[in-house]
Formats: C-alpha cells, sequence, structure tokens
C-alpha cells in the first residue's frame, strides 16, 4: 500500500506540473521512434510471395531424444512405446528389464523395475495413468499404478500351449484389447493358429474374440499391433504394416483397408516397421518400403506416404510408430535408441 501511494503521489505531482513541456527536439526523436516501431510491426506480418510458395511438409521433424545406457532413464533395448494424454512417453526396455516414462521433450520422469517380468516388450497406458506391461515369454498381462507400483497380473484365458501376448491397449472404459500368438517349442510361429485379438475386461474375464469376415481381405491378413482409439474404435495393423482392420469397442468388425499388394512376398515374417497410431482424423502406420509411415483417414481413404526425410536411414532396423495428443507423430528407431518426434502438418 505504501509504495503504491508514493507512486501515485509522485504521479499526482508530475500531473500537476502547469508548466511542464517537452522540448522540440525530444518530441521528433519521439515521433520518429514511434514510427519506426509501427513500420517494424507491419513488415513482421508482411509475407514475401517466395515465403508464401514454400512448402510445408506433410510431416516436419522436431527433435530426437534418448541416452544409450542401462540405468534408470535410459534406453538400451527399447522395443515399444506408448503415450499417456499430456504426450508423456512410456517405454518398455527389454535390455534392462526397466518401464521408462519420458516427458514429450525426452526428460525422464520416472524408471521402475519392481514387478516387472524379465523381458519387457510392449508396454500402453490407460487414461487413468495405470500402466500395462507385455513380457516376451507369458501369457500375462502385467498392470502397473500411474507411479510403477505393481498392481496385478491378468492371465489371458483360454491358453493355448505356448500361448504368448503380442500387443495391447486398453479403453477409456477398462476394457483391454490384446493380441495373443502361439509359438513352437522352439520359438517358431505356429502357422496353424493364426493370433487371435481378444477382448477382456479390467478384471480379466474374457469377453469375445475379434474376427475379420472370410473374404474381406485379398491377402491374409495377420494381426500384429492395435491401439484403443478415442473415437470409440479398435484400430489394427497386420503384421507387414499394409492393412487395417478396423472394430468398435464392443468388439464388432467395422471396416478393413489397405495396400497388402506392396508386400513382398516371400518375405519376413513381420515387418522392421511396427505399431500404429490414431488421431481424430487419421491412423498412421509403419511403411517398411520407405522407412517410414503411411496414413489414412479413419475410414480408409489414403492421406500420405512420407519417408520421414530419410531419417531411419536404409537398412532393416526395427522402428515403432504412434502418435500423441500433441499433434505429433513419435518413432521409436529401436536400434538406435532413440525417440523422433515429428509435427503433424494436417
Amino acid at each position: 500500500m505504501h509504495r503504491s501511494f508514493q507512486s501515485m503521489s509522485l504521479g499526482n505531482k508530475i500531473s500537476g506540473r502547469k508548466n511542464f513541456s517537452v522540448p522540440r527536439v525530444g518530441l521528433e526523436a519521439l515521433a520518429l521512434a514511434c514510427a519506426l516501431a509501427v513500420l517494424t510491426i507491419a513488415c513482421a506480418d508482411t509475407i514475401s510471395p517466395a515465403q508464401k510458395d514454400l512448402p510445408v511438409r506433410p510431416l516436419t521433424f522436431m527433435a530426437e531424444w534418448g541416452t544409450a545406457g542401462g540405468g534408470a532413464g535410459q534406453l538400451s533395448k527399447p522395443q515399444w512405446m506408448s503415450t499417456d494424454f499430456a504426450g508423456n512417453v512410456f517405454i518398455a526396455d527389454y535390455g534392462s528389464g526397466f518401464i521408462h516414462k519420458f516427458n514429450f521433450e525426452g526428460h525422464p520422469l520416472m524408471s521402475f523395475d519392481d514387478g516387472v517380468p524379465r523381458d519387457p516388450y510392449r508396454v500402453a497406458v490407460d487414461s487413468g495413468n495405470g500402466i500395462y506391461v507385455l513380457a516376451e515369454e507369458s501369457n500375462s498381462v502385467f498392470i502397473y499404478s500411474p507411479l510403477g507400483e505393481h498392481y496385478k497380473q491378468l492371465p489371458l484365458p483360454p491358453s493355448r500351449p505356448h500361448q504368448v501376448a503380442q500387443s495391447v491397449s486398453v479403453d477409456d472404459a477398462g476394457d483391454v484389447f490384446v493380441i495373443v500368438s502361439t509359438s513352437d517349442a522352439q520359438g517358431k510361429s505356429d502357422s496353424a493358429a493364426k493370433p487371435e485379438i481378444r477382448e477382456y475386461t479390467g478384471r480379466g474375464k474374457f469377453l469375445k474374440k475379434l474376427t475379420i469376415p472370410d473374404g474381406s481381405t485379398s491377402s491374409p491378413f495377420v494381426p500384429a499391433s492395435l491401439v484403443a482409439a478415442s473415437d470409440g474404435y479398435l484400430y489394427v495393423a497386420d503384421a507387414m504394416s499394409v492393412q487395417v482392420a478396423k472394430f468398435t469397442l464392443s468388439g464388432d468388425f467395422s471396416a478393413v483397408w489397405g495396400n497388402p499388394q506392396t508386400s513382398k512376398s516371400p518375405g519376413p515374417a513381420e515387418s522392421a516397421g511396427r505399431g500404429i497410431g490414431v488421431t481424430a482424423k487419421f491412423v498412421f502406420v509403419a511403411e517398411p518400403e520407405n522407412r517410414g509411415v503411411r496414413v489414412w483417414t479413419t475410414d480408409g481413404h489414403e492421406k500420405i506416404v512420407d519417408d520421414l526425410e530419410g531419417r531411419l536411414g536404409s537398412g532393416t532396423g526395427v522402428y515403432q510408430v504412434t502418435t500423441s495428443r500433441r499433434g505429433e507423430l513419435l518413432v521409436l528407431d529401436c536400434g538406435a535408441a532413440k525417440v523422433l518426434r515429428f509435427k503433424i502438418n494436417f
């Protein structure tokens, strides 16, 4: 109060002077400064014709982050990432056994391995920031609190010999969707049993198996990764990242689309590019042919194919794609132990 009163008093004293004036030179300098300020603002809002014609890439590289190592906040052999509503990134690190949490810029927020299976290779996050983890040799979903405290383990019945969960996602109601596959005793895929898409309650009760009707695709659809999106649908990418199936969150088939003719035959059992991400209007999957991504609208119309500015380089190294609610495409370069951020400009 005292300082405010002094200021007010000082102002009143100045305004109360009868003969207060500014020298002419001072007025001219003030007028020139004002004119320059107006000109600067006007120029700042002016875009040259050359600038207007510059094309904007649909996906613009922003930054990359990741520190190699086996400790907390470091990446050893990262296998999968997921994001929460705030854009934080969760990574399952197969090499160190940690589940890591980073903010969107890559600053470590949390790492935990208590109660985590020794080979975590998939991770998902629900709307309340509960953390869901799959292990490469387990037929269960391991669930943790937002603070990384072990909550419970959900077995995945009905069980088949050598059954393994290979992808997981959770909808806003808490239902858990998984893809389960089987392998023989040597760990090789059982070609007689295609991976299944299953829905469970949050308590682990089996609800139903999701299926694609026969004749819906021109080539076999082998489920590999999935995401329960906020638009009320489940999106599933196939093992070669060339087809997408769409289901309601109650498990009913809706549509399937893709480019099965682009897959090479014979080829690997699974593409080097993995994962699927969904925004309000678009579906993103890896495009292994150009080490980039392919984008469709959520009703199956192709939008773009993008090589991510060639930042993944040539070769066959594994990478995974997902999206963030910050309007970004995220790419996990598993071999380089880096996360690349791209701004989505459409």
